[in-house]
């Protein structure tokens, strides 16, 4: 299976369980959910193809950072820890330099990635809202 799909239907399971744990706050599965799905951008995001279909592991490594960051504060926030609203924001930071990087590099960018990194964008500061 091309590494294309595997990122997207890890991206919508991570992003319903990130809406989900903010609705169902009893529902811990959804942490490891969350967990693993983070753990995976973090440590295989080099690996996919996130930006454009040529190899430019740095590029796909900072996008793969940014969505770990936002999906381990969701994670974060979930368990109660302190400095949760802290990496909130700095993942905020970050999926919004994420869509201005997009945004100028709209030609090269593939469009799925774009709307992806703008729903990321609005997924990140929710948890510090709620």
């Amino acid at each position: 299976m091309n590494t294309n799909y595997l990122q997207r239907i890890l991206f919508v399971t991570c992003s319903s369980a990130a809406i989900l744990c903010l609705i169902f706050e009893e529902l811990h599965f959804l942490k490891y959910i969350l967990f693993a799905g983070s753990a995976i951008y973090l440590f295989f995001g080099w690996s996919m193809e996130l930006i454009r279909e040529r190899k430019a592991y740095l590029a796909h490594e900072f996008v793969g950072y940014t969505y770990s960051t936002v999906f381990f504060a969701y994670f974060f926030n979930y368990i109660y820890k302190v400095f949760s609203q802290y990496l909130i924001w700095y993942g905020f930071i970050l999926a919004l330099s994420l869509v201005v990087y997009m945004l100028f590099k709209r030609r090269t960018v593939k469009t799925d990635m774009l709307i992806q990194s703008i729903v990321l964008l609005i997924l990140a500061p929710l948890p510090a809202l709620f």
